[in-house]
């Protein structure tokens, strides 16, 4: 019995940790297919040729960023 509510509470306690790691992403694209560069914080990012960029793996927080 004891065993049996250990795992019960090991399983829970993973499921909750792994829902809390959530990641977002933002997508960007020019209507004009032309390429262009976006700053967030100290970082500096450049879309693909065409004119699109992806940014991954983003937290649940605010963004600041110009471009």
């Amino acid at each position: 019995m004891i065993r049996r509510s250990f795992f019960l509470a090991i399983l829970i306690l993973t499921v909750l940790a792994a829902s809390a790691q959530r990641t977002y992403f933002l997508y960007f694209q020019t209507d004009n297919q032309q390429p262009f560069f976006l700053k967030m914080g100290e970082k500096l990012y450049s879309s693909t040729a065409s004119g699109y960029l992806i940014l991954p793996k983003l937290k649940d927080t605010t963004h600041f960023f110009s471009i």
